[in-house]
């Protein structure tokens, strides 16, 4: 997870939107959110409780939208707006369950679990489209094996 802080930072650090900036270090400093790992896609900043797929999507995400306001959306899509990068980490904080803490036991690992299962059974429908698919091994229209 520090990698992921230093990345996200050194990011937002170089990027001319000074809101992105000011709500990735607030996040930071906030001990509840820097055990998490930060993720950003387009505008939104989100945090995880696993740095590796499957990301997990059951925590609430910010976007800085202008003039130093912020969207907070939390995972059944309501949408908050709060005036400060300090305001939206104490929204999300709060509204951060008991649980949300980095390791691949609670919903993540139901999540991970899940997302191999379909990732196994994808995998054995191709096989099985491809063997099905395909010429039978050994025979060739000549007669002779292998030819």
């Amino acid at each position: 997870m520090p990698e992921r802080w230093r990345q996200l930072r050194e990011a937002a650090a170089r990027m001319q939107n000074t809101a992105l900036h000011e709500l990735v270090e607030a996040a930071f400093e906030q001990p509840r959110l820097r055990v998490l790992s930060p993720g950003r896609s387009m505008h939104w900043v989100s945090f995880s409780r696993r740095a590796a797929p499957p990301i997990c999507r059951d925590l609430p995400q910010v976007m800085p939208f202008g003039d130093g306001r912020y969207h907070v959306r939390f995972v059944d899509g309501r949408l908050q707006e709060v005036d400060s990068a300090a305001e939206a980490v104490e929204v999300i904080v709060d509204s951060l369950p008991d649980d949300a803490v980095p390791r691949p036991s609670d919903r993540c690992r139901d999540h991970a679990l899940v997302f191999l299962k379909r990732r196994r059974q994808i995998s054995e429908q191709a096989r099985e489209k491809e063997r099905t698919a395909s010429p039978r091994a050994g025979s060739s229209s000549s007669g002779h094996p292998g030819r």
